[in-house]
């Protein structure tokens, strides 16, 4: 009695094995599909559209840099203006100052 049974089993198990086994090959086929696409489209990605995006980086980063360069500049000639401005009104007040003394 135990015979037919565990031959059933047997059976349902192998059928399940092979369901299994296909499952596995067809997984591993999508995972080889999926890699050959992502290669493909790493590879399509280094063509044009990857080359203009890298320029374009490269564009707004020297851009950011060459402003950045030119606000300091800018930044530096009116400090320098400020203190040019600043030393003459103190030499405009020695003078007036000396000028204002009685001389002996």
């Amino acid at each position: 009695m135990a015979g037919p049974f565990i031959q059933g089993l047997t059976e349902e198990m192998a059928h399940h094995a092979n369901q299994t086994s296909q499952y596995a090959q067809l997984l591993g086929d999508n995972v080889r599909r999926s890699e050959g696409a992502t290669l493909d489209l790493g590879a399509a990605m280094r063509g044009e559209a990857y080359q203009a995006n890298v320029q374009g980086h490269d564009n707004w980063s020297q851009s950011a840099a060459l402003r950045g360069q030119l606000q300091a500049e800018v930044q530096a000639d009116g400090t320098s203006q400020i203190g040019g401005h600043y030393g003459q009104l103190s030499m405009n007040n020695v003078q007036s100052l000396n000028a204002a003394q009685p001389t002996a």
